[in-house]
């Protein structure tokens, strides 16, 4: 998911990383004829897709004409039911999320494993991808894991901090979050940058091995 420099939350499933995922182990059903179990109860995913519907302003009509009835539509979003996978991925299609978005959520909620593997400079984005960013109304990255990597940016992100932009493709290596922080220029920017600063530095300490 994008971060923002307020929370510096590590993504666990970064675009410039192509993403794929393992067949899910087997699970039961709830009901005779119904979809398959969710792992636990993940109410967050119907409170997501129905923020992601609003905010494309789409009705619950409009959605369920791909998904599902309206009555099933509204008990998914409310997370009174969960749907089968084709159901779900009939759901997200009409939300017209991002592939990348639609793999995570089916593996955290059918138990999948997501397995990354390591891209490359400059990265490649899809047009879901970059608009995804734009859902934000503050400032919004891909950042690369763990090196920190600055691989693309919301418009307010290029507008507020334009000196953390994405570098250009041509450039012999992406901008940077850590350098960034650590230098002069954050230093003056940010309000709670001592705070910021060690945070970063607790993160780089837990994730990247000597």
């Amino acid at each position: 998911m994008p971060s923002a420099l307020s929370s510096l939350a590590p993504s666990g499933d970064q675009p410039v990383l192509t993403t794929t995922m393992r067949p899910p182990q087997p699970v039961r059903q709830r009901r005779t004829g119904a979809g398959l179990s969710w792992i636990g109860d993940r109410p967050e995913v119907g409170i997501y897709l129905r923020r992601r519907r609003e905010a494309l302003g789409l009705t619950l009509e409009q959605v369920a004409t791909a998904a599902a009835t309206v009555s099933s539509l509204r008990k998914w979003e409310a997370g009174q039911r969960n749907p089968g996978i084709d159901s779900l991925t009939a759901w997200c299609r009409a939300l017209d999320l991002p592939g990348w978005t639609l793999r995570k959520i089916i593996s955290m909620i059918v138990g999948g494993i997501d397995t990354l593997h390591v891209g490359h400079w400059p990265p490649t984005f899809d047009t879901g991808d970059l608009d995804h960013l734009e859902m934000y109304i503050g400032p919004a990255y891909y950042l690369g894991f763990p090196s920190f990597d600055v691989l693309a940016a919301n418009t307010t992100a290029r507008r507020i901090l334009p000196d953390l932009a994405p570098a250009d493709p041509t450039a012999l290596r992406p901008a940077n979050l850590v350098e960034w922080v650590m230098t002069a220029p954050a230093r003056n920017l940010l309000a709670d940058w001592a705070t910021v600063a060690t945070r970063l530095v607790f993160l780089l300490r837990s994730w990247v091995r000597a």
